[in-house]
């Protein structure tokens, strides 16, 4: 079995244009031959294996200084995108141009990259949209059927698409599955206006370890920028497909639980003989359960390891819970659904621990709702039938939904957001208003002041364009808790 997931360093920057620089443009920006220095320093400075770039006017004058820099670069001919790599880590696969279909100058260029170390492979799109209202819907239109049709394989979408991230365009594009990575901030990217314009997009299931906007600061115009934009960033883990020695795919439970193990040992300080020993340890594992799914797979697998070494190591415990939270999300679906058949096996598969969680949470909810059962009684009883009776799948829903939620808490007090937030967002509509509702309250006593008609996301994610501390999240999830367990 082979583990084919890469760490990538992305980023996106608007350079500007060298042809905008005087007169619309202050004078303390300085000239083409200072800037191209200067823009690509900074662009070294992120460490970044990947950069796509708006306003490239002047193409081979940078391509060579980031070519001494160990980077190649592709464009669109007479156009404004590019896309740098870090030569040593990639190889172009394809490459491909989007041409919008309006008067103006505006393009996108996608590059498939294939790791030099892995067999990793992704597509990487730079776009610059038009300020036009008259095209930037047309615009962002024809990107999101061009999308659509490469979504074989994980594909992030970088650029200034001139539009903040409430804007319609914005909103349709990440409907075929993406996310802003930086959806969770209140930082600007644009100096002149002090917006956000700028953005990296990717896949829903695609894990985000840090999103940033690097070096800013109180005062945006001063010297250290070369341009009117700041550049962003995200570390993100590439998936692919996990396949045994003889090319069959593993079945899906198991190929996330080793995604997550992988991306916990990719992002941790583990040493290179313990990384190789969990690895192989759980590729081993693994390739003897290949062919189970559900029913007591995580305690089947937590005794093929049997090494108490790494039974409770914090790196597999960690991978453990992202898996398991997976699967919680996977069961909500399929009770919304109304399979029952296909959500309960998923449960029963989970780790003692977790089914226990899941199962108290039930209890709760049918104590509160006056069923009586016995405490000692309350586990699987309550979650799969009571006093002789299916339980509910809304009551179901909400045991699991309050699990998780659990979860998210605990994420939060560790201070990790970037895996809170996306798994926050997953949970139903209802729950979230419940906790938005908390959020404004709580950030009305705090005297962090927001509308009220616009209480919920902005409540909880951010309130008067500053982003929300995390004590007020922790305080509002831990109320609706409260509120919901009394």
């Amino acid at each position: 079995m082979s583990l084919n997931t890469e760490i990538v360093k992305v980023g996106c920057y608007n350079i500007l244009a060298d042809c905008w620089l005087n007169p619309c443009k202050p004078i303390f920006l300085g000239c083409w031959e200072q800037r191209k220095v200067q823009i690509a320093e900074r662009i070294d400075s992120l460490h970044l294996d990947v950069i796509c770039l708006q306003e490239v006017d002047r193409f081979n004058d940078l391509a060579h200084i980031m070519w001494n820099k160990g980077y190649t670069g592709y464009r669109v001919d007479g156009k404004d995108v590019a896309i740098f790599f870090q030569t040593k880590r990639f190889t172009v696969l394809k490459k491909e141009e989007l041409h919008y279909q309006d008067p103006l100058w505006r393009s996108a260029l996608l590059l498939q990259l294939k790791s030099t170390s892995s067999r990793s492979t992704f597509n990487i799109i730079s776009t610059h949209v038009t300020w036009k209202e008259k095209y930037d819907l047309q615009e962002m239109g024809e990107l999101q059927a061009f999308v659509d049709k490469r979504l074989s394989i994980p594909t992030i979408v970088c650029g200034d698409l001139n539009a903040t991230p409430q804007w319609m365009g914005i909103q349709n594009l990440c409907s075929l599955g993406f996310r802003d990575v930086l959806k969770y901030t209140s930082k600007k990217t644009y100096i002149d206006e002090s917006r956000r314009l700028d953005y990296i997009l990717v896949p829903d299931s695609m894990y985000v370890k840090q999103a940033d906007i690097p070096g800013i600061c109180a005062n945006l115009k001063t010297k250290s920028e070369p341009s009117d934009h700041l550049p962003i960033t995200a570390q993100v883990l590439i998936p692919s497909a996990l396949e045994t020695s003889n090319g069959e795919k593993t079945n899906t439970l198991s190929f996330f639980l080793l995604e997550s193990l992988n991306t916990e040992l990719k992002f941790q300080e583990v040493s290179q003989e313990d990384y190789n020993e969990i690895s192989v340890l759980f590729k081993s594992a693994l390739e003897t359960l290949k062919d189970k799914e559900g029913t007591a797979f995580l305690n089947t697998l937590l005794r093929e390891l049997s090494l108490p070494k790494y039974n409770h190591h914090p790196i597999f415990m960690r991978a453990v819970r992202s898996y398991e939270r997976e699967i919680l999300i996977q069961a909500i679906s399929l009770l919304q659904k109304e399979q029952k058949s296909s959500a309960l096996p998923l449960i029963l598969g989970l780790s003692d621990e977790a089914k226990k969680a899941v199962y108290f949470c039930t209890y709760e909810i049918e104590k509160r709702n006056g069923r009586n059962i016995s405490h000692p009684n309350f586990g699987g009883a309550a979650f799969h039938s009571f006093d002789n009776l299916d339980t509910s799948n809304s009551i179901r829903i909400q045991a699991i939904e309050r699990s998780l939620l659990r979860q998210i808490l605990e994420l939060f007090k560790e201070e990790q957001e970037h895996v809170a937030m996306p798994l926050f967002e997953r949970l139903s509509e209802r729950t979230r208003n419940a906790i938005y509702g908390e959020t404004y309250f709580i950030s009305k006593n705090k005297n962090l002041v927001t509308l009220h008609s616009d209480f919920g996301k902005v409540a909880f994610h951010r309130i008067e364009n500053h982003d929300v501390p995390n004590e007020v999240r922790i305080e509002a999830l831990a109320t609706h808790l409260k509120k919901t367990s009394s």
